[in-house]
């Protein structure tokens, strides 16, 4: 498959199978894809595609995680609770 830079991809779950773990890709706005997990990668690690490979690339990571908080915060403000009882 040909991408074109910048494309992301996230770790969505690590999968124990048979033969090993596999971590399920998600490329943004695209497919996902099972590949044999390596040492070090977990779940929410985002890659980028470099051109001729996927590389680690943890200030977009953080990027995307400041950008959740953030629409989290929104969403608490809006919320006044109280509506279930447990």
């Amino acid at each position: 498959m040909v991408w074109q830079s910048p494309v992301y991809a996230v770790i969505d779950r690590i999968e124990a199978t048979p033969h090993g773990s596999v971590a399920v890709i998600v490329v943004d706005n695209g497919p996902t894809y099972n590949v044999p997990r390596r040492p070090g990668w977990k779940e929410g690690d985002v890659f980028r595609w470099n051109g001729r490979g996927w590389v680690k690339d943890a200030k977009e990571k953080r990027r995307r995680l400041e950008g959740r908080r953030r629409e989290l915060e929104v969403l608490k403000a809006r919320d006044p609770g109280g509506d279930i009882q447990l």
